[in-house]
């Protein structure tokens, strides 16, 4: 059975609300991606202020994961398969990429510091997410 996410609709509009949602999903990634980025500077300026922000920068961080990873697992839910959650994992990776590029001084990010938050928050959102797509159930398995 394909994983689409109108695998688990039927109806004369099942692949419409398709061709709408995942697109929108998409650009919803990208700019929460984006945004997430940018705002995340704020983080790595705490973690570079001292013992105190660490440790709030370290707690902002796992918040941060928690909510990313409840976002892409309820675009599963909400599309019901793995390709609503499949397209905000590839939107916001392709934001974090983006924001990669734009760094000329050798940073993560063009606004961010080369601090060690600044890496966890990439390579821990690169494997939330990849975890919250695998973890998401196929299409047809959800039982309601």
């Amino acid at each position: 059975m394909p994983d689409s996410a109108s695998a688990g609709r039927s109806g004369p509009f099942a692949s419409a609300v398709d061709f709408v949602v995942l697109p929108a999903l998409f650009c919803a990634a990208v700019v929460v991606g984006i945004v997430g980025g940018v705002l995340f500077a704020w983080v790595a300026w705490l973690w570079l202020s001292g013992p105190v922000g660490q440790v709030l920068a370290g707690a902002a961080l796992l918040v941060w994961l928690c909510l990313m990873y409840a976002a892409v697992r309820t675009a599963g839910w909400a599309t019901g398969s793995r390709a609503g959650a499949g397209v905000c994992a590839v939107g916001w990776a392709l934001a974090q990429v983006a924001l990669l590029l734009a760094g000329e001084s050798g940073d993560v990010f063009f606004l961010l510091s080369s601090a060690g938050i600044s890496n966890a928050y990439l390579y821990g959102g690169v494997a939330v997410v990849t975890f919250a797509v695998v973890f998401t159930p196929p299409a047809g398995a959800r039982a309601d």
